[in-house]
């Protein structure tokens, strides 16, 4: 039989070193494999893998792509508004229950405003026959402002202006660009601050207006 004491100090150092190291390296073979399997674990079990990353949606801003932000949930009443439209005449809210309404604040100055534009008039075009509006809010610009921007814009949607510096307060929010989407009811039921596309107003505004 083997007799271990029969070898020097040294020796058993030695072999028992060896095994140590090969326990070692089997140790970290069995890691290495372990941790690749829980990284890659998600993918091998969906049975659509590429579903599980949403492609992000981009606004073109001159050279510049801009992400698109995600509405909010959210439910109030909506406020009562004292705006006028661009001819001067007073406007409320209240006359369009029925509709839905996407309230955008903005200003003919703000680069993001300025941005998202575009998306919005297109949206409104896809699906105002569905009954949407896209209203424009704005407290900052003159009447005259907003004519020549709308006229360089190429933009149909209408505009109400605040003369009675109301719209901040109303909407507690002072925010641009900022935008709301009020249901049939007169119930704000999305509302998000930043630039949007019209890739991520199909897939979050679209589904009110088809309520």
């Amino acid at each position: 039989m083997f007799d271990e004491s029969n070898y020097p100090y040294e020796d058993r150092w030695k072999r028992k070193r060896f095994w140590n190291h090969r326990n070692t390296l089997i140790g970290a073979a069995m890691a290495v494999i372990l941790i690749t399997g829980i990284k890659f674990a998600p993918q091998w079990l969906s049975s659509n893998p590429a579903a599980a990353t949403p492609t992000t949606a981009y606004i073109e801003y001159g050279s510049r792509r801009i992400p698109a932000v995600i509405p909010q949930e959210v439910e109030f009443l909506a406020p009562a508004l004292q705006m006028v439209n661009q001819s001067g005449e007073p406007v409320s809210l209240d006359d369009y229950l029925g509709q839905v309404l996407l309230l955008n604040m903005w200003a003919t100055w703000c680069p993001g405003c300025v941005a998202e534009m575009p998306e919005l008039e297109a949206y409104y075009q896809a699906h105002q026959a569905e009954g949407l509006l896209v209203i424009g809010l704005n407290a900052e610009d003159s009447a005259a402002d907003i004519e020549a921007f709308n006229q360089k814009m190429g933009l149909s949607l209408p505009h109400w202006l605040d003369v009675n510096n109301s719209l901040y307060s109303a909407f507690n929010n002072n925010h641009l660009p900022s935008s709301y989407v009020v249901d049939r009811a007169g119930v704000v039921r999305l509302a998000w601050y930043g630039p949007i596309s019209i890739e991520v107003l199909e897939e979050f505004v679209s589904p009110l207006v088809d309520e």
